[in-house]
């Protein structure tokens, strides 16, 4: 009866792959980190490479993020 109702963790079987739902997290934070950086490059707002780093360091933060999960869980992510 638990598998018939759907949840937000249940909902494209991510739960079970912790990778896989952070190479979803990652591909959200890139994208609104590479809108930060085209938004404010030419702005004088501070120094150009602080979002041009967040951008860049955004996929192995979380790729470490999802590692340390499984390693601290006691799983391992299905075909990893």
């Amino acid at each position: 009866m638990d598998a018939a109702i759907p949840t937000p963790g249940k909902v494209g079987a991510t739960h079970n792959n912790p990778l896989k739902l952070t190479a979803r997290g990652t591909s959200a934070g890139l994208v609104l980190a590479l809108v930060g950086v085209a938004a404010t490059l030419n702005l004088g707002l501070g120094p150009r490479w602080y979002p041009i780093s967040l951008a860049a360091l955004a996929i192995l933060q979380c790729w470490a993020g999802g590692k340390i999960y499984e390693m601290q869980s006691g799983r391992q992510g299905e075909g990893t």
